[in-house]
Order: C-alpha cells, then structure tokens, then sequence
C-alpha cells in the first residue's frame, strides 16, 4: 500500500453516531418514540400524492429553492438548484442544468428513494419508504412560527445531529431545522415551506421529461465520470460497473486544507480527466464517522485511492499543492 503525508492537515476527533439502517416499506416506530414525529411519518407515508415548494438554507446564507411533487406508486418530479429528477415509473432521467446535458437509467425503487438521500431533501423521502425513528424525541408544544402556530418535535439521531420539525394540521412540516454539531461548532440549516399539498391533484404530464431547448442527452457512463459519490457502497458498485479504482476524498466542512484542495484541484479538466480511470467519492469525517473509522482516518484532508472492493491501494494525508497531489495520484490512477 502507497501512503504519504504532503502539506498541511488537520487532526481529527472521534466521534461516534449511531448506524441508521433504512427500515422496510411500512413506517418504522421506536417504542418510546414521540407519537407527534409518528404522526408526521404516517401521513407522510399513507399520503397518494405530495407537493411541496420551499427554501433550504444555512442560517446567515441565502436561501435556495425546492420543488417536489411526488405520487404512488413511483412518480416524482423534484426540482434543485443544480438538478431536475424525472421519475416516470420506467426511467429515471436526470438533468444538469450548469451545462444542459440529461442522462437516462431504468427506474428501480432503490434508485428512487435514494434521490432523498441529501439533507436538503430528506424530509420527504417517508413518502416512498420507512425511514428509522430516531433515539431519543420529545414534543415541542405549540410554537409560533412564521405568523401561525405549528406543533414542534424534536428528534435526536445522535448526540451530534438533532432535528426539529414543526408541524401544521395535517402533521406534514411547513418549517424544518437540522442541527448539526461537530469540532468547528454548531452547523444549522432551515427548510421553509411555501406551499405543501397532500393528496391533491397533480397533473399527468408533470412527469414526462421533457428536454429543454439547447440541451444535450449523454450516456449515464459519461455523466457518472465526472460524478461525486458520497455513498462507499454505491462507488464500489460503480466502480466495478466500469472496472474503475475509487479516488476518496475524506473532508471536513470545517477543515480549511480540505477547501483549499476542493478549490485548486476539483475543478480542473487535469483532475476531471481521471474521471476515465476513476469514480469520484466524498466522504465527510463528521457526517459519516463509521467509514471514517473503518480507515482509520486520524487527519484532514486524508486522500485514498481504493480497489473495486474497497481495498487500500495507496493514501496520502494533507494538501501541500497541485504538484505534489497529482504527482501521488496519477501514477496510482491504472
């Protein structure tokens, strides 16, 4: 195995979370569990259509916006800032919209729920499948909130990720907080919603993708070359999908070495040229410790690059330059 220290890094804390495991098509209840979050998951989850406008954003930033409309058995539509996802039952298209290109790929429903992997919109992704109760939750009361009283729950995944829902008539959030804890100090985001509709009417067409004007169709292989996975498992499926190696870059969102390399090297065409040679894969330290742990990551930015199983081919540990970092890579990008 190749390792090597360049530059600067930074130590790292332990920290331990809890694995969640996604439960089953059913909702998953926790004995003890608050009945309001219950509530929340159970007509979110028993709900035949869903549509939702909102903002998501990091307290002190700009806000960006979210549309969502969802419908049993497998129909979405979910619009970001960077992405629109078309879910028709039978294909899952999914297009860029900084450079107009759109990509196609049989729908499975492992696919489908997993576009509601992000913190942005993980709120909603009860509506396709369980998601697990967290360890501890507690009712907040009746809350003012935006001109109108909602019902507050608090869930605590672990003692560093807490979320707070606060909850309208129908027990579907109109706002959300997601509070996160790690070595740089306390990390909040905010969802709120302008619009949320369940079991209305939705329109048939809205999810037949229809491509925009200028916009170009690229195969699946070549939008995944240039892909960032944050997900081990699903980089070691793609790698072996198309016999790659794994680059992982562990980070840190308060690791100033792990931005400046995000800044300087990313974005070059001379590292996105490896995407030919490798799948791209992100790990954040605090977010997911046990794959941390796993490689026993002591420091940030730690770089690896891994087999098609996961194996250690070679590492290298702080960011000391373009130079140095393509000088240890390249030779191991085969």
């Amino acid at each position: 195995m190749n390792v090597s220290r360049a530059g600067v890094g930074i130590p790292m804390k332990r920290h331990t979370l809890p694995l969640l495991a996604l439960a089953g098509a059913a909702v998953a209840f926790a004995q003890g569990g608050s009945s309001l979050l219950a509530s929340f998951q159970t007509s979110l989850n028993s709900a035949k259509t869903l549509h939702v406008d909102y903002t998501y954003q990091k307290v002190g930033g700009i806000g960006e916006a979210y549309s969502v409309d969802l419908k049993k058995p497998d129909l979405a539509r979910v619009d970001t800032p960077q992405f629109t996802y078309v879910a028709d039952g039978k294909t899952l298209t999914t297009y860029t919209k900084a450079d107009k290109t759109f990509f196609k790929k049989p729908q499975t429903k492992e696919e489908l729920v997993g576009l509601f992997d992000t913190d942005a919109l993980k709120t909603w992704k009860g509506f396709f499948a369980g998601v697990p109760m967290p360890a501890r939750s507690r009712d907040l009361g009746s809350v003012e909130r935006s001109g109108g009283t909602l019902k507050g729950v608090e869930a605590n995944y672990s003692a560093q990720n807490t979320s707070r829902f606060y909850l309208a008539g129908d027990n579907l959030p109109r706002q959300a907080e997601f509070e996160s804890n790690t070595q740089a100090g306390r990390d909040i985001n905010v969802l709120n919603a302008q619009s949320v509709v369940s079991n209305g009417e939705i329109p048939g067409n809205t999810f037949n993708f229809v491509a925009p004007a200028g916009s170009k169709e690229i195969s699946a292989e070549e939008a995944n070359s240039g892909k960032w996975y944050t997900n081990l498992e699903e980089a070691k499926k793609a790698a072996k999908a198309g016999n790659k190696q794994i680059f992982v870059d562990f980070m840190a969102e308060w690791c100033g070495p792990c931005k400046l390399l995000a800044k300087e090297v990313f974005p070059t065409q001379e590292f996105k040229a490896l995407g030919k040679k490798l799948v791209f894969l992100q790990i954040d330290v605090d977010r997911q410790p046990a794959v941390s742990k796993a490689y026993k990551i002591e420091a940030m930015p730690t770089q690896m690059v891994l087999n098609k199983d996961g194996g250690i081919v070679g590492s290298t540990v702080g960011y000391g330059g373009k130079q140095p970092f393509f000088d240890w890579l390249k030779p191991l990008a085969k």
